[in-house]
C-alpha cells in the first residue's frame, strides 16, 4: 500500500520567469537555468543584493539547479527572496543549493503559491547583535504551498500564515538542528520550527515522512511542528519522526509566554486536526499535545523521552523538566487514543541536591482531562516507579529511545519512501 499522499499539481502558467544568477535583473526578471544535482561546492551567485519577487510578470517563476549564496548585509539581516506577488503567482524552487544567515524566502500578506522540492538549505552563522537564523520560509497569505524532500541544517523550516481555503503539504523532509539561538546567548531564542501552519479556515493540510533530528549542543526549537489557531476541513499530521526538542537553559523561556519549548508536535488551538502513527523521543516538554484544539485526534503516536542528554557536551548529565509524552488540555470533542508513551521527570523539590542522593523518579507520562475529552487504549513503557541501581538507576534507557526511532525507520523502508532531497 502506497499510503504517500498524492499532491496537487502546481503548473507553471506563462509566461514563466526561469531565475538564472547570470541576468539578474531588479524586479525578478531571469532567463535560463536547468536542473543539475545538488553540488553544494559550487556557488554560482554570491550577493547581497536579494531577489523580488514581485508582480510584475503575469506568469509563475522557476529557480531550478541553481547554487546560491545570500550574505544578507553588513547592518541587519535580509532574506535571499522577496517573495511580494500577490497575483497568486507560483515560485517555484526545486533542486538548488541555497545558503544564507537570514530567511530564504519571506514575504507580507498576498496571495501567493510557493513550492520547494530537492533543495538543499544550509544557514550561514550570523554576527548581527541579537539576531538569529531565521526560517526558509515565512509568508502569510500563501493559498498554496508544498515543501518535498529538503535538507535543512540550522535555522527554521517552513511557516505558512494560513488562509481560507488553504492546501499546505510538507513531505518527506529531513531537518537537522533547528535553531533560534540568538548572538546574544542571554536573549530568548526565537521560536522556530520546523513546519508551522498559522491560522486559516477550511484548510486542506497534510504534513508526512518529516524526519526532525536537534542535537543538543547546537539547536534550541520551539516546537518540531506546530498547527496554531486554525479550522480544517483535512487535517493530518502522520509518520514523521522527531529526535530532541531542547530549550535548555530553562531560564530564558517564560512559561507565561511560550509554554511549548522544547516540544514536538502540537495542536495549538486548532480545530479537526489528526496527530497520527508519529515517533517522538527526547523532548525537554512534550512529545505529543493538544493545547486548546477542538474535536482533534492523537492516535497511535510512540513517545519516549528519557531524562539523560544522550550526546554533546553535557551527555549522561540530566535534563531538567523532561516535559510529558502527550497532553491534552484545554480543549474538548478530543480523542486521545492507542497510543504508546514512556516520560520520566525528576521531582522539583529534588532539582538541588546530587545526582546520587536522588532516590526516586516519576512518571509524567501524560495529562488529559477526561471530562472534556475521550482517552482510550493508551499504553505505557512497563517500568519500575523507583530508582534502581540494579537496572542502572534509569528505567527508560538509550535502548528504549533507539527503539522507537528504529522503528518509524522501519516503517519507512517498508513503504519505499525517500527522505530528504532526491538524486
Amino acid at each position: 500500500m502506497n499510503i504517500t499522499a498524492k499532491l496537487h499539481k502546481a503548473e507553471l502558467k506563462p509566461p514563466v520567469v526561469v531565475v538564472s544568477p547570470n541576468t539578474y535583473q531588479a524586479g525578478g526578471k531571469h532567463v535560463g537555468g536547468k536542473y543539475m544535482p545538488p553540488n553544494p561546492n559550487q556557488i554560482d551567485w554570491v550577493t547581497t543584493g536579494g531577489l523580488v519577487v514581485d508582480n510584475t510578470s503575469t506568469g509563475d517563476y522557476l529557480i531550478q539547479g541553481q547554487n546560491l549564496q545570500f550574505f544578507g548585509d553588513t547592518g541587519t539581516l535580509d532574506r535571499m527572496i522577496n517573495f511580494a506577488a500577490s497575483n497568486n503567482r507560483l515560485l517555484f524552487i526545486d533542486g538548488c543549493n541555497l545558503r544564507a544567515k537570514d530567511h530564504i524566502v519571506y514575504g507580507s500578506q498576498g496571495a501567493a503559491r510557493i513550492r520547494f522540492r530537492n533543495t538543499n538549505i544550509f544557514r550561514l552563522p550570523t554576527a548581527v547583535t541579537d539576531e538569529a537564523n531565521m526560517r526558509v520560509c515565512d509568508k502569510d497569505g500563501l493559498t498554496w504551498a508544498s515543501f518535498e524532500n529538503c535538507y535543512l541544517e540550522g535555522g527554521g523550516g517552513f511557516r505558512v500564515g494560513g488562509v481560507a481555503n488553504g492546501y499546505y503539504r510538507c513531505t518527506a523532509n529531513r531537518a537537522v538542528s533547528l535553531d533560534g539561538r540568538r548572538t546574544n546567548a542571554t536573549k530568548k531564542p526565537v521560536q522556530l520550527q520546523l513546519f508551522q501552519v498559522a491560522g486559516g479556515s477550511n484548510l486542506d493540510m497534510l504534513s508526512e515522512w518529516n524526519d526532525s533530528y536537534n542535537h543538543p549542543d547546537n539547536s534550541r526549537v520551539e516546537d518540531n511542528q506546530n498547527f496554531y489557531h486554525g479550522t480544517y476541513a483535512s487535517g493530518l499530521v502522520r509518520f514523521n519522526r522527531v529526535d530532541g526538542a531542547y530549550m535548555n537553559p530553562r531560564a530564558l523561556y517564560d512559561l507565561n509566554g511560550d509554554g511549548y519549548a522544547g516540544g514536538g508536535l502540537i495542536n495549538e488551538g486548532s480545530d479537526n486536526l489528526r496527530i497520527e502513527d508519529n515517533f517522538v523521543v527526547r523532548c525537554s516538554n512534550y512529545g505529543v499535545a493538544i493545547a486548546g484544539g477542538t474535536n482533534s485526534a492523537l492516535r497511535r503516536n510512540r513517545v519516549v523521552n528519557g531524562i539523560h542528554y544522550r550526546e554533546g557536551v553535557n551527555q549522561g548529565k540530566i535534563i531538567i523538566d523532561v516535559g510529558k509524552a502527550l497532553y491534552s488540555l484545554g480543549g474538548s470533542g478530543n480523542v486521545v487514543q492507542d497510543n504508546k508513551l514512556a516520560s520520566m521527570y525528576f521531582p522539583p523539590a529534588n532539582k538541588t541536591k546530587p545526582e546520587a542522593q536522588w532516590a526516586y523518579q516519576q512518571r509524567n507520562d501524560w495529562d488529559v482531562d477526561q471530562t472534556k475529552n475521550t482517552a482510550t487504549g493508551n499504553t505505557f513503557l512497563s517500568a519500575p516507579n523507583t530508582y534502581s541501581t540494579s537496572n542502572g538507576g534509569y528505567f527508560i534507557t538509550k535502548a528504549d529511545e533507539d527503539a522507537c526511532l528504529d522503528a518509524w525507520e522501519a516503517l519507512r523502508a517498508s513503504n519505499n519512501v525517500l527522505v530528504g532531497p532526491k538524486a
